[in-house]
């Protein structure tokens, strides 16, 4: 995507929900959503390589090397209600 989109900016890739899990912004899909998902060929689990259904909240990232005056750990925020 990347590079196909000519993108000045690194992109974050978290296979796997990881840094988001260990971030704690992942949910679990609700049954329902997850028939509405399969009803418009949403692909969740193969987009995420696991069965979890699990998704990220949409999250603004910090990364520390992006940062050099940031010396803690990867941070993220995120607000459920928030749309």
């Amino acid at each position: 995507m990347h590079d196909q989109r000519r993108l000045a900016f690194p992109l974050l890739v978290d296979a796997h929900n990881r840094l988001a899990r260990q971030l704690g912004v992942v949910y679990r899909v609700l049954e329902e959503q997850q028939a509405l998902y399969r009803g418009t060929f949403v692909n969740l689990p193969f987009a995420n390589g696991d069965v979890s259904w699990g998704t990220r909240l949409r999250t603004p990232f910090m990364r520390a090397r992006a940062c050099p005056w940031f010396r803690g750990p990867t941070t993220a925020r995120s607000d459920p209600i928030h749309r």
